[in-house]
């Protein structure tokens, strides 16, 4: 998980999310892929920030909402993009049934918190048969300090999907400029809930 100190300067930066590439056309397609559809479907963005990704597949059709535990960046989120389904909530203990979502999408969040609490709260909502879509940091660096801020033991993070199998699972990395020059080591993993 990321220290504390690291994650008020995030907070309390210039955001970088609004800046970076939207990754909700690569989710239409992962979606599209698996259902054979896009209308109708419904979708949780968990960490969603400001909701773009929300905005943006919702636009498709897709059922989409989000939450996020930063009240300022759904705040900005409802000024930016008014009529978005978006709202304050906590990615380890989230706020709706079992069974809930086809899709879970949790995109550059998971290492603002406990895997152990975060992964089976993700599965839990999940719709049996639907997918999560998620990124598993093996680590950060700090590139000006030259220090790992972040580090995940992926393949044990992953046995707590216990309830699901992995489609794919891809290695990337990018580095991100604000609110200081930082690389993400990381997977992009696609998992379908079986029980």
């Amino acid at each position: 998980m990321i220290p504390k100190k690291i994650k008020q300067k995030v907070a309390e930066g210039e955001t970088h999310w609004l800046k970076r590439r939207s990754f909700a056309q690569k989710a239409a397609k992962i979606i599209k892929k698996h259902f054979g559809k896009l209308v109708g479907l419904k979708l949780l963005d968990a960490g969603c920030a400001e909701g773009r990704e929300v905005l943006e597949l919702t636009k498709v059709g897709i059922n989409a909402e989000g939450i996020d535990y930063n009240k300022d960046l759904i705040l900005k989120g409802k000024k930016y993009f008014p009529g978005i389904k978006i709202k304050y909530g906590n990615v380890e203990k989230l706020p709706y049934k079992n069974k809930t979502f086809d899709v879970v999408l949790c995109i550059s969040t998971l290492f603002y918190t406990n895997p152990e609490k975060s992964l089976p709260e993700i599965e839990r909502v999940l719709k049996k048969g639907g997918i999560g879509i998620i990124t598993l940091d093996t680590k950060i660096i700090d590139l000006e300090k030259n220090k790992k801020i972040h580090k995940m033991d992926v393949p044990k993070a992953l046995k707590l999907l216990t309830n699901s199998e992995i489609i794919s699972k891809e290695y990337k990395q990018r580095v991100d400029r604000t609110p200081f020059r930082h690389k993400h080591c990381y997977y992009e993993i696609v998992f379908r809930k079986i029980k």
